[in-house]
């Protein structure tokens, strides 16, 4: 199994048959011919599992230094495998000829020793303890991202996954986390529902797991894993491969007196996401400004220029052109577990807003 390098032309006998070895113009000498002939290696790797030898040939080298690297290569994975169980001789075996069938570069003992999970490989962290590093290690995450990834991590992937090793982790895992996320809302529906107020005080300020919020998680998930593989811990992302609900947005419904009849009559939303009508907002602005609420100029602003909350709250005077009638969104005011952070907005909504149209006074 050691190998070894030789050479051989295209050379052809007076039948046509290729001399291959046996050409005489290789030698000169009593060594190799330098000017005729290409380099190659021999090897037999092991055995296949079904037994079929291996024969592995190879090379239009140049040199004998470049034959010999690659069957150098070859021996220090199989080296590898020797360490390990009789069965990984095969399991290297399969990866070599995988890799030279496609062209990719031969696999590395670190690789070998990682894929056959050796003792002399660095040790596998647990889902908790990785993506505890990993979240330490994103110094560059906004605010609500770091939020998000916080409340994603320590409220269901380390309850549900943190005890087990990287890579010992399946799509089975994860479908069994996304279970019980469901159950779990099926729960806090039932007792919702539920005529005892001692049971619905249980679920008090409980929220449900939406779809949109479950592939938020698997997203957080994937791309710790993502940074798991190029630590070299793992070689596939079982997070890749969940399937969940179609995560769509909920449709806003307009408040049409029909609806705000049936809600004051039901106390139940028509649905999750619910608009006012330009007649509700002017009527909600009157209201606001008879009352000489000192938010007045906020509601109006964000009612006639459509800036998000978070925004608006975070507005600067320096932003504010009076005179010019514009405004430029830098900032917004993010409400965090801890004091309310403020912090630039994504690029897409950092853009500057004037009226370029009359706009009628709410009044």
């Amino acid at each position: 199994m050691n190998g070894t390098t030789y050479k051989r032309c295209g050379c052809r006998d007076a039948a046509g048959k290729r001399l291959g070895q046996r050409c005489p113009k290789l030698r000169r000498g009593g060594g190799w011919n330098p000017n005729h002939g290409v380099w190659q290696y021999q090897i037999d790797l092991p055995p296949a599992a079904d037994g079929r030898r291996r024969p592995l040939r190879r090379g239009t080298y140049a040199s004998q230094t470049e034959a010999g690297a690659i069957l150098g290569k070859i021996r220090e994975a199989l080296a590898v495998a020797k360490a390990g169980e009789p069965t990984d001789l095969t399991k290297v075996g399969d990866l070599i000829e995988l890799a030279l069938k496609r062209k990719r570069p031969l696999p590395t003992p670190a690789e070998v020793r990682r894929l056959l999970h050796l003792g002399d490989t660095v040790e596998i962290p647990t889902v908790e303890t990785w993506l505890t590093t990993w979240l330490a290690g994103r110094k560059k995450l906004r605010v609500g991202t770091r939020r998000s990834y916080t409340g994603h991590i320590t409220n269901h992937l380390i309850p549900h996954l943190g005890s087990m090793r990287l890579d010992k982790l399946r799509v089975s895992h994860l479908d069994a986390l996304f279970d019980a996320i469901e159950e779990r809302n099926e729960q806090i529906a039932a007792m919702r529902a539920n005529r005892d107020p001692a049971s619905r005080d249980k679920v008090k300020g409980m929220r449900v797991v939406g779809p949109a919020t479950m592939h938020r998680i698997r997203a957080t998930l994937r791309a710790a894993l993502n940074a798991a593989i190029r630590q070299g811990f793992i070689d596939i992302n079982p997070a890749a491969h969940v399937e969940l609900p179609a995560a769509s947005r909920p449709k806003p419904l307009v408040w049409t007196d029909e609806r705000v009849e049936a809600w004051k009559t039901t106390g139940a939303l028509p649905g999750p996401v619910m608009v006012w009508t330009p007649a509700q907002t002017g009527a909600f602005l009157d209201h606001a400004h008879d009352a000489d609420d000192p938010l007045y100029p906020l509601y109006h602003l964000i009612a006639y220029r459509g800036l998000r909350r978070g925004e608006a709250c975070g507005l600067h005077w320096a932003d504010v052109d009076l005179p010019g009638k514009q405004i430029t969104i830098r900032w917004q005011i993010t409400n965090t577990a801890g004091p309310p952070a403020s912090n630039h907005p994504k690029p897409t909504t950092a853009k500057p807003s004037s009226p370029s149209t009359p706009t009628p006074s709410p009044r």
